[in-house]
């Protein structure tokens, strides 16, 4: 009669036999057996551990006997070698012997060999724990090794003992785990760089200002309503290193700027125009032909065109009138701009002296421009203004007069211009003779000397834009005018307050090139 095994024996029917889903595995030979095993473990990719078995069996107790294998128990056993008759593994304890099947053996993964070593869920044995651990560490795999004893060690006293002199025996190695350089303390971005990249997604224009989505809409939007409003707050208009977004308060002084503010005028003072309007365009705005009578320096048409398209000046100069939009449209003399915004196509057009006719719509010149481009027009263009420029950018808006936060250049005039253009300018359209008129696309700004503190709302929003992102030269007029929306809701009292603001309080910078300032970086 076979003495009975204890728990060792109890263990190792479990850890060896019981642990299998009885998946036959024929032994021909060790090296045979390792091979099938090593193509079984390719073809299934879970049987890690059922390889692993068979590869221990032939590496260490296949090749020698291996006696007084410690347990943390205190006990010991002998593996005496494999039985190919029987097809089992021999091993003795004390006065017990066992046969251990091994045709059988196979478990999935690292829990089912654990809760397999383990005995029984209930009743957890350390033992089974080292042995699983010498399996795993035989075939390489260190850290499931590692993480077996730690738990062995919650179970019995004397783990690490017994483990020691299980590799002794065996002639396996566990390595210290290489020592990690410690983590480089997390590098948090800074604003500028947190804004940059929140920008590339859409999330926030250049200037860190978060852009809520696009409402939607289904209809014409007229610019000076608070759906129009909603609207545009949530576009950037032009990339964020376009020239109209483009920081200018560290610019260097232009060695010419005296003269130049002297040409315009260093006593003259500012002053605030009305007059520009825009519509917004819902998605699929029909397109219409327009008759154009500068061709040569036109973007072909059709273009979206809706019917109730405001032209400069509507509706506060045609107050004492009263007439109706249909009739401005068809008559009046100016500039005669119009300006249409898609936003969902990002895209934005201009036209100058347009004008309702019997026939159709015409214009004298169509400018259309790519929202998400720093594309210029062709060089010596002109477009609805006369510096080739796009309007609408450097228009004073109610909703960021609102907001106090102007985040772009303005569109200035002068009464004088030299012929001659400079980025991002692609026309001039002036005649004077001095050479230190200023050229179309100059740019200036209000010195930093010059305290806005005490500015009210709507104007500290200008006179902080000019200090930040200055003003631009776009057409001959007035002498130190700034162009507005022609829009009730702007304070006029606030606008007067900018007259205090006179030519000797700008300076005219050295501008940037198309692939300088921030351009220069693409």
């Amino acid at each position: 009669m076979t003495p009975p095994l204890g728990p060792i024996g109890t263990w190792l029917a479990s850890a060896l036999c019981s642990l299998a889903s009885s998946v036959a595995l024929p032994m021909l030979s060790w090296s045979t057996a390792a091979t099938v095993a090593v193509g079984a473990e390719a073809k299934d990719g879970a049987d890690k551990f059922h390889a692993a078995c068979l590869r221990f069996v032939e590496r260490r107790l296949g090749k020698r006997p291996v006696a007084d294998v410690p347990w943390s128990s205190g006990m010991t056993m002998t593996f005496t070698g494999y039985d190919k008759a029987k097809e089992s593994l021999q091993a003795s304890s004390g006065d017990s012997s066992l046969d251990v099947p091994l045709r059988s053996i196979k478990t999935r993964d690292l829990a089912n060999l654990i809760k397999a070593a383990s005995g029984s869920e209930d009743a957890p044995d350390a033992d089974g724990y080292i042995l699983a651990a010498v399996l795993l560490l035989s075939d390489g795999d260190q850290s499931a090794a590692s993480h077996l004893v730690e738990r062995a060690k919650t179970q019995a006293a004397g783990v690490e003992d017994s483990f020691t002199q299980w590799l002794g025996l065996l002639d396996l190695e566990m390595k210290a785990p290489e020592a990690k350089p410690p983590p480089e303390p997390k590098k948090e971005p800074s604003e500028a760089e947190l804004a940059k990249k929140q920008a590339a997604k859409g999330k926030v224009n250049h200037e860190g200002r978060l852009l809520p989505p696009l409402p939607a809409f289904n209809r014409t939007l007229l610019f000076n309503t608070p759906e129009a409003d909603a609207v545009l707050a949530s576009m950037e208009l032009f990339p964020p290193d376009n020239a109209w977004n483009e920081d200018i308060a560290k610019r260097p002084v232009h060695t010419d700027s005296p003269k130049i503010i002297a040409a315009i005028g260093a006593k003259l003072h500012c002053t605030v125009e009305y007059g520009a309007n825009y519509i917004i365009i819902p998605p699929k705005q029909p397109k219409i032909d327009v008759r154009i009578e500068y061709k040569g320096e036109s973007d072909p048409g059709p273009y979206p065109i809706p019917v109730d398209l405001p032209v400069e000046g509507w509706p506060e100069f045609w107050t004492k009138n009263a007439p109706t939009l249909e009739q401005v449209q068809r008559v009046g003399e100016g500039d005669r701009h119009a300006v249409i915004i898609d936003p969902v196509s990002r895209m934005l057009y201009e036209f100058y002296n347009t004008r309702l006719t019997d026939a159709g719509w015409t214009a004298v010149c169509a400018a259309v421009y790519n929202l998400d481009s720093n594309k210029l027009r062709p060089d010596n263009w002109t477009s609805a203004d006369a510096a080739g420029l796009a309007m609408m950018p450097g228009y004073i808006r109610f909703d960021e007069l609102d907001r106090g936060l102007i985040d772009h250049a303005l569109r200035m005039t002068v009464a004088k211009t030299r012929p001659e253009h400079i980025y991002p300018a692609t026309h001039h359209a002036g005649l004077s003779k001095d050479p230190f008129s200023p050229a179309m696309g100059q740019r200036l700004r209000l010195k930093p000397t010059v305290d806005v503190s005490k500015f009210t709302k709507q104007a500290k929003a200008i006179a902080v834009a000019l200090q930040k992102y200055g003003m631009i030269v776009a057409d001959n007029g007035t002498d130190w005018a700034l162009c507005a929306t022609d829009d009730k809701r702007i304070d006029t009292g606030a606008m007067r307050e900018l007259m205090v603001l006179a030519g000797d309080d700008f300076e005219v910078i050295v501008t940037t090139g198309e692939k300088e300032g921030p351009r220069a970086r693409k």
